[in-house]
């Protein structure tokens, strides 16, 4: 399974973010995205890979990560949650290989 995040910088402009088996937020230098807005910290949270399914847990940060406008501890995610790091949003998606035709 391929996921990615999307950021949206306007109507027509989106940045495109493809994830590992195991990738942080923040604003530390290795960040997936670097969130440069002064709020967020070096790491914020970490999105990893668990089976068939991505999973994202807070780092404890004064800023919280937000998922569909909630403060999450952990959660998994599932295609098209929003994810707010300080004032970044991203959407989560995620790509299933398809199956062969037998």
């Amino acid at each position: 399974m391929r996921a990615f995040l999307v950021q949206r910088l306007d109507e027509k402009r989106r940045r495109f973010f493809p994830l590992d088996d195991r990738a942080f937020l923040g604003s530390a230098e290795g960040s997936v995205c670097p969130i440069e807005d002064g709020t967020v910290p070096p790491r914020q949270c970490v999105i990893w890979r668990e089976g068939g399914r991505f999973r994202i847990r807070d780092l404890g940060a004064r800023a919280r990560t937000l998922v569909n406008c909630q403060y999450v501890r952990e959660a998994d995610l599932v295609p098209g949650d929003r994810i707010a790091v300080g004032d970044v949003v991203f959407t989560f998606h995620s790509l299933t290989p398809r199956r062969s035709a037998s």
